[in-house]
């Protein structure tokens, strides 16, 4: 198994393929500042995990912060967000990725659970009937979103790699745009635009990293209007070009 560094200005991310549709992540950051960080999954699915002290990383869940000092995991299944509060600290943390389907009563989530295990786990199978032997507590946002929120949500996840306007979508939807935003953000903590991005760029990362495949190709088909829009949206939210995750020597 090969490892892969890649570098920013204030983190170091180490990524190991265990499988076609497992990788390793472990990340070391110098946050540097009090800010608040919200992360959309792809189609597909993340656990976080790590040992937090003194309240450096808090978890939003129903209109307050949750924090831990205890050795945790944050399950993130695909189309689901979860957003952190991080204060300014080196924070080291760890996440394993998969593309393989995720059992559906794993699905509703995100959910946070206890996370003791000592040994690297080498296969999504392997991962997954360990999630499962845990329990479980639910994370959301909002407890109970609105369905014009919902509606928006599930139009948007199920077409978000196609180029068509917000406005359009509220159209489709026999919704007027302007509610429809203020809905979704008041439920989702982001605009309707921002939540597709972050999902758009999200997904065309892990995509990457799973097949290798290429910046021109990811930039036609996850959505964007244009190869500009796309590398813009990227570097907003991981500080790096694409260019950087599609040069990783992992094996198709």
């Amino acid at each position: 198994m090969t490892t892969t560094v890649v570098s920013g200005e204030t983190f170091t991310s180490y990524y190991v393929k265990l499988q076609n549709d497992l990788v390793y992540l472990k990340r070391h950051h110098n946050w540097k500042n009090t800010s608040v960080q919200t992360d959309i999954s792809g189609k597909q699915w993340w656990l976080f995990f790590g040992c937090f002290k003194n309240d450096e990383v808090k978890v939003y869940s129903n209109k307050e912060w949750l924090g831990s000092h205890e050795n945790c995991a944050i399950l993130l299944p695909p189309f689901s967000q979860i957003r952190w509060l991080l204060q300014p600290s080196i924070i080291e943390w760890e996440a394993y990725i998969s593309s393989s389907d995720l059992p559906p009563e794993l699905c509703d989530g995100p959910y946070i659970l206890p996370w003791n295990e000592p040994q690297r786990i080498h296969s999504s199978s392997e991962l997954i009937q360990k999630i499962k032997s845990q329990s479980l507590n639910s994370i959301k946002y909002n407890i109970s979103p609105s369905a014009v929120s919902e509606k928006t949500k599930k139009f948007i996840d199920l077409y978000f790699q196609e180029d068509i306007p917000i406005h359009e979508i509220a159209s489709r939807l026999k919704l007027n745009h302007r509610v429809m935003s203020r809905y979704f953000k008041n439920d989702f903590g982001l605009t309707p635009s921002s939540y597709r991005n972050k999902l758009r760029v999200m997904n065309s990362k892990c995509r990457m990293l799973f097949k290798n495949t290429s910046v021109i190709d990811e930039a036609i088909s996850s959505g964007f209007s244009s190869p500009g829009g796309f590398n813009k949206a990227f570097r907003k939210e991981f500080a790096l070009a694409p260019s950087f995750f599609n040069k990783l020597p992992f094996d198709n």
